[in-house]
Protein backbone atom coordinates (compact mmCIF):
# COMPACT_ATOMS: atom_id res chain seq x y z
CA UNK A 1 0.00 0.00 0.00
CA UNK A 2 2.46 2.61 0.84
CA UNK A 3 5.46 0.87 -0.94
CA UNK A 4 5.75 3.81 -3.29
CA UNK A 5 5.46 6.05 -0.84
CA UNK A 6 8.37 4.61 1.21
CA UNK A 7 10.31 4.17 -1.85
CA UNK A 8 9.95 7.84 -3.49
CA UNK A 9 10.82 9.10 0.58
CA UNK A 10 14.10 7.04 0.58
CA UNK A 11 14.92 8.35 -2.60
CA UNK A 12 14.21 12.06 -2.34
CA UNK A 13 15.67 12.20 1.11
CA UNK A 14 18.60 10.30 0.14
CA UNK A 15 18.00 8.26 3.21
CA UNK A 16 20.04 5.63 4.00
CA UNK A 17 17.72 3.67 6.49
CA UNK A 18 13.86 2.70 5.56
CA UNK A 19 10.89 4.72 6.57
CA UNK A 20 9.08 3.17 9.29
CA UNK A 21 5.42 2.94 10.05
CA UNK A 22 4.10 3.00 13.03
CA UNK A 23 0.51 2.54 13.92
CA UNK A 24 -0.88 2.45 17.51
CA UNK A 25 -3.98 -0.30 17.62
CA UNK A 26 -6.65 -1.51 20.07
CA UNK A 27 -6.67 -5.34 18.66
CA UNK A 28 -3.92 -7.28 18.67
CA UNK A 29 -3.11 -7.74 14.95
CA UNK A 30 -3.68 -10.95 12.68
CA UNK A 31 -0.98 -11.89 10.81
CA UNK A 32 1.97 -9.80 12.17
CA UNK A 33 4.29 -11.21 14.36
CA UNK A 34 4.83 -9.76 18.06
CA UNK A 35 8.58 -8.44 18.91
CA UNK A 36 10.34 -10.43 22.14
CA UNK A 37 11.46 -7.56 25.01
CA UNK A 38 13.46 -4.86 23.67
CA UNK A 39 13.94 -1.32 23.85
CA UNK A 40 11.45 1.43 21.90
CA UNK A 41 15.02 2.48 19.54
CA UNK A 42 15.98 -1.31 18.80
CA UNK A 43 12.27 -1.48 17.60
CA UNK A 44 12.63 1.28 15.00
CA UNK A 45 15.99 0.15 13.97
CA UNK A 46 14.38 -3.86 13.15
CA UNK A 47 11.37 -1.91 11.51
CA UNK A 48 14.01 0.16 9.52
CA UNK A 49 15.85 -2.92 8.27
CA UNK A 50 13.24 -4.86 6.96
CA UNK A 51 10.86 -6.37 10.08
CA UNK A 52 7.39 -5.95 10.51
CA UNK A 53 6.01 -6.77 14.38
CA UNK A 54 4.21 -5.33 17.13
CA UNK A 55 4.70 -5.02 20.71
CA UNK A 56 2.57 -4.06 23.66
CA UNK A 57 3.80 -2.14 27.02
CA UNK A 58 5.22 -5.73 28.05
CA UNK A 59 7.59 -5.88 25.23
CA UNK A 60 9.25 -2.68 26.06
CA UNK A 61 12.22 -2.87 28.01
CA UNK A 62 12.59 1.06 27.94
CA UNK A 63 10.88 3.40 30.55
CA UNK A 64 11.86 5.95 28.02
CA UNK A 65 10.20 3.88 25.21
CA UNK A 66 6.98 3.73 27.57
CA UNK A 67 6.86 7.22 28.30
CA UNK A 68 6.84 8.42 24.86
CA UNK A 69 4.80 5.79 23.13
CA UNK A 70 2.31 6.45 25.54
CA UNK A 71 1.58 2.92 26.43
CA UNK A 72 1.41 2.93 30.07
CA UNK A 73 0.30 6.33 32.52
CA UNK A 74 2.69 8.43 33.11
CA UNK A 75 1.94 8.75 36.78
CA UNK A 76 2.54 5.26 36.98
CA UNK A 77 5.99 5.74 35.97
CA UNK A 78 9.13 7.02 38.22
CA UNK A 79 9.66 10.24 39.22
CA UNK A 80 12.20 10.61 37.40
CA UNK A 81 10.52 9.69 34.36
CA UNK A 82 7.43 12.05 35.05
CA UNK A 83 9.77 14.77 35.72
CA UNK A 84 12.47 14.37 32.71
CA UNK A 85 14.75 13.95 35.28
CA UNK A 86 16.48 11.10 33.27
CA UNK A 87 17.53 13.40 30.92
CA UNK A 88 19.90 15.67 32.49
CA UNK A 89 22.50 13.16 33.27
CA UNK A 90 22.39 12.22 29.83
CA UNK A 91 23.52 15.85 28.84
CA UNK A 92 20.28 16.14 26.68
CA UNK A 93 18.69 19.13 28.85
CA UNK A 94 21.11 21.19 31.84
CA UNK A 95 17.84 21.06 34.60
CA UNK A 96 14.52 19.73 35.14
CA UNK A 97 13.00 22.93 34.34
CA UNK A 98 14.45 23.32 30.87
CA UNK A 99 12.63 19.51 30.21
CA UNK A 100 9.78 20.85 31.64
CA UNK A 101 9.06 23.77 29.43
CA UNK A 102 9.95 21.51 26.56
CA UNK A 103 7.49 19.02 26.99
CA UNK A 104 5.24 22.35 27.79
CA UNK A 105 3.32 21.94 24.17
CA UNK A 106 3.70 18.56 23.22
CA UNK A 107 0.77 16.65 21.88
CA UNK A 108 0.19 13.05 23.75
CA UNK A 109 -2.04 9.89 23.26
CA UNK A 110 -3.76 9.29 26.78
CA UNK A 111 -2.15 6.86 27.58
CA UNK A 112 -4.61 3.30 27.98
CA UNK A 113 -6.29 4.13 24.90
CA UNK A 114 -4.29 1.38 22.39
CA UNK A 115 -2.57 -1.93 23.61
CA UNK A 116 -0.01 -2.50 20.87
CA UNK A 117 2.17 -0.89 18.33
CA UNK A 118 2.89 -2.01 14.86
CA UNK A 119 5.99 -1.76 13.75
CA UNK A 120 6.97 -2.15 9.54
CA UNK A 121 9.16 -0.75 7.26
CA UNK A 122 6.95 1.99 4.99
CA UNK A 123 7.09 0.05 2.09
CA UNK A 124 5.94 -3.17 3.45
CA UNK A 125 3.28 -1.65 5.09
CA UNK A 126 -0.02 -3.16 4.55
CA UNK A 127 -1.86 -0.26 6.81
CA UNK A 128 -2.21 3.57 7.27
CA UNK A 129 0.53 4.75 9.91
CA UNK A 130 -0.10 7.21 12.85
CA UNK A 131 3.71 8.39 12.46
CA UNK A 132 6.50 7.68 9.86
CA UNK A 133 10.06 7.84 11.40
CA UNK A 134 12.72 8.40 9.26
CA UNK A 135 16.36 8.59 10.58
CA UNK A 136 18.66 11.78 8.71
CA UNK A 137 22.07 12.62 8.72
CA UNK A 138 22.72 16.24 10.12
CA UNK A 139 23.58 17.58 6.62
CA UNK A 140 19.47 17.06 5.80
CA UNK A 141 16.03 18.78 7.25
CA UNK A 142 13.46 16.35 7.80
CA UNK A 143 11.61 15.51 10.73
CA UNK A 144 12.30 12.48 12.59
CA UNK A 145 8.55 11.85 13.64
CA UNK A 146 6.16 12.68 10.40
CA UNK A 147 2.40 12.36 11.09
CA UNK A 148 1.07 11.14 7.99
CA UNK A 149 -1.69 14.48 7.83
CA UNK A 150 1.37 15.96 6.83
CA UNK A 151 2.19 13.57 3.73
CA UNK A 152 -0.49 15.64 1.04
CA UNK A 153 1.49 14.02 -1.60
CA UNK A 154 4.89 12.97 -1.71
CA UNK A 155 4.73 12.08 -5.47
CA UNK A 156 5.12 15.55 -6.46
Amino acid sequence: MYNEVGEKLKELLKLEREPVAIKWTVEIPKNIPKKSKSRFCTKLDKASQGEIFYSSVDEEECMGGIRYSDMKDKKELPINMQSGGFLVPAGVYKNIPAVQRSWKNNMAIEAGIFNTIIFSPLSKADFEPNIIFMVCNQNMQCYYFMPMHMIQDPMV
